[in-house]
């Protein structure tokens, strides 16, 4: 299992690599998660906390799913309407 989330945590990290840039991940951590900015990096990098390689909980997979769909919506409506 714990091999399992490590190729999960690796395949976001990727994923989101040509994003992040052009995101806030504050704005997400705080919006859609009411956390720090420091806890989203630590749970895309997997950083190690309290011993453990830090990791985002299905739930919270899904939570960034919706942030990154909304955040999409949105661009595509301010597009749209230009």
């Amino acid at each position: 299992k714990e091999t399992a989330d490590e190729v999960t945590n690796l395949a976001l990290r990727q994923k989101l690599e040509n994003v992040i840039p052009a995101i806030s991940l504050v704005y997400i951590a705080k919006k859609y998660f009411n956390k720090s900015d420091a806890w989203l990096y630590q749970r895309i990098n997997g950083n190690i906390v309290n011993g453990k390689p830090a990791q985002f909980t299905t739930n919270e997979i899904e939570q960034l799913k919706h942030a990154l769909t909304d955040i999409s919506n949105q661009l595509v409506s301010v597009s749209i309407s230009l």
